[in-house]
């Protein structure tokens, strides 16, 4: 019974895999876990954002981006700014 119980695990963990959505974010310098959280109206996910670097300017300063994306990962807006590295 253990086996089975394994089997239709691993068979379910397969099928969510397939239909996982997944997107690429290109031109990042450095970015954390932390920087990444959904949007969420009450209980339901409106969307997700991305806060990164996405450039170094010169010694100093960087180039951010804030990325915001729908509930479907598709891209709706990004926000870039200079900000010193502190």
């Amino acid at each position: 019974m253990k086996q089975v119980s394994i089997f239709i695990f691993l068979i379910i963990s397969f099928l969510c895999q397939l239909t996982a959505q997944k997107t690429t974010i290109s031109n990042v310098q450095r970015s954390s876990f932390r920087s990444t959280d959904v949007i969420k109206q009450g209980a339901e996910v409106k969307g997700y954002y991305f806060f990164y670097v996405s450039d170094k300017i010169d010694k100093h300063t960087n180039e951010y981006t804030l990325r915001i994306m729908d509930n479907n990962l598709n891209q709706l807006k990004d926000v870039k700014f200079l900000d010193s590295k502190g």
